[in-house]
């Protein structure tokens, strides 16, 4: 039996994460890895959870903020 594709819960399909940082920070992979770890808690590793991520460091960004961040997501 398979559920109805409007019951089924969202995959997740990317994350993209935009960091704000010094030009000397090169950790900007780590930041984001927070955000892919509650993914991970929310649907798991596998499946569902499962997803590509991409972290890119900025000079600046929009509205003050220190980091941006954008999930796919697709049902």
């Amino acid at each position: 039996f398979q559920q109805p594709r409007h019951a089924r819960r969202p995959e997740t399909d990317q994350l993209l994460g935009c960091v704000y940082s010094a030009p000397d920070f090169t950790d900007q992979h780590l930041v984001i890895n927070g955000a892919s770890d509650l993914l991970h808690e929310l649907y798991g590793k596998e499946g569902d959870g499962y997803h590509a991520r991409s972290a890119l460091g900025f000079a600046a960004l929009r509205s003050l903020t220190t980091t941006r961040s954008r999930v796919g997501m697709r049902r």
